[in-house]
């Protein structure tokens, strides 16, 4: 038994199906081409038309020229908010409360300190009075926890 297998026929909507996911037109590529001939003969045989049509046509030569003003778009719309929600961030966020809390804390010791020094006379009678008060104190609470 000899089997000869045929190789698979393409349909021509197959073809057409493949050649539209490929991107390939031929009305696509004609206009291309067309575009690169009138750029290869304005440059090469007539090199002052570019310049004549891009004075004649100076909004649309710049509008082209600026890629559409998609940079100057994309910075309006998300660069230059960005950079001011990150300013915002950074000024209420770092120096607030990232620096704020340990420069709170420090300032709340310094002053802690301040008065702790105006406590401190070196008497030894005022420090063992204050350690009776606290020993009393201390007593105290434990008989009415009781």
């Amino acid at each position: 038994m000899d089997e000869t297998v045929e190789a698979p026929r393409v349909m021509r909507s197959e073809k057409v199906a493949l050649t539209e996911i490929a991107g390939c037109h031929e009305g696509e590529q004609h206009v291309g081409l067309l575009g690169i001939a009138t750029a290869y003969v304005m440059y090469m045989f007539y090199p002052l038309l570019p310049m004549r049509l891009a004075d004649r046509f100076r909004g649309i030569y710049l509008f082209l020229l600026n890629k559409w003003y998609f940079d100057e778009l994309y910075d309006a719309i998300f660069v230059q908010p960005l950079i001011r929600l990150a300013r915002a961030l950074w000024q209420t966020g770092d120096a607030t409360i990232i620096d704020g809390v340990p420069n709170g804390l420090a300032e709340i010791t310094v002053d802690g300190s301040r008065q702790a020094v105006k406590i401190q006379t070196g008497s030894l009678a005022v420090y063992a009075f204050v350690m009776l008060i606290g020993v009393v104190l201390l007593v105290g609470l434990f008989l009415v926890s009781r």
